[in-house]
């Protein structure tokens, strides 16, 4: 998953795997406190992304990841600047 902003060229916010951990980068608030979770707890299940958003400098966002049963898996939200031209 990736929120993209054509305007500054780039990935917003991601979902990544890195050093055997599912990440979630925030590439505006490089500081941000983002959530992780060990790959093998991630892997081998079936997931819901959800998000929701708004972009600019005055933007926001909300993404959930939850299994088939509604269980929260990781959740990350931030306001502040979310690029622009964003898809």
């Amino acid at each position: 998953m990736q929120i993209i902003s054509r305007g500054d060229g780039g990935p917003i916010v991601m979902l990544s795997a890195v050093n055997n951990k599912v990440v979630i980068k925030d590439t505006k608030r490089v500081n941000a406190s983002t959530p992780s979770i060990a790959l093998s707890a991630f892997t081998d299940r079936t997931t819901v992304h959800s998000i929701r958003g708004t972009y600019g400098a005055s933007g926001s966002v909300d993404y959930r990841i939850t299994d088939i049963n509604g269980t929260q898996i990781m959740r990350y939200k931030a306001t502040g600047t979310m690029g622009s031209n964003a898809s």
